[in-house]
């Protein structure tokens, strides 16, 4: 016997997020933008993600330099998109210890590792020196590390020169993530 029958079927838009980076061990704000009535995100549970009070955000932490995946589910529970919270790791200053590798001019030079691990694509890193008398070899006392030079090598290191009675080569490091500023420290 042959039955026809009908069916409703209701097409749910495809929702898209940025994936966001987070530095291991350095919370960070993310917004995400609006998605469809009823649709929830599942961020994986090795991510801290704590829902801030403005709409749209949270605050994300990881600790381990591994991506972890985002669900966006319908309200019915359907996945109606996808993501990754990217994690990387930056360790440099206490964690590399710096090195002293010579005089010149009067002037000691230290040497600074940046290591690197993860997935660092649009991200920018600055160092600023703030300490008087301090700058980088070049005599400039700001350092940008693009995700291109960080691709190339995953360690970075950074000269100093400073005055042999100069007690540190005091500087501050801030990551940018497609120019959105998602860590700083010492």
């Amino acid at each position: 016997a042959v039955t026809t029958s009908t069916a409703s079927v209701t097409v749910l838009a495809k929702a898209t997020i940025e994936d966001p980076l987070c530095i291991v061990g350095y919370p960070r704000t993310w917004m995400h933008p609006a998605l469809p009535a009823g649709a929830r995100l599942i961020i994986d549970p090795q991510v801290t993600a704590t829902p801030a009070a403005t709409s749209f955000t949270y605050t994300l932490a990881t600790t381990t330099p591994i991506n972890q995946p985002i669900l966006i589910r319908s309200a019915d529970g359907q996945i109606i998109g996808s993501g990754v919270v990217k994690s990387a790791s930056v360790r440099s200053s206490d964690m590399t210890g710096n090195q002293r590798v010579g005089v010149l001019n009067g002037l000691q030079l230290i040497d600074l590792p940046l290591v690197i691990y993860g997935d660092f694509n649009g991200v920018r890193i600055d160092c600023a020196i703030f300490i008087g008398g301090v700058t980088y070899i070049d005599g400039s006392t700001m350092k940008f590390i693009s995700c291109v030079d960080i691709a190339n090598n995953q360690t970075q290191i950074l000269n100093f020169q400073k005055p042999v009675n100069t007690h540190s080569n005091c500087h501050k490091f801030s990551i940018y993530h497609n120019d959105t500023l998602i860590a700083t420290y010492n």
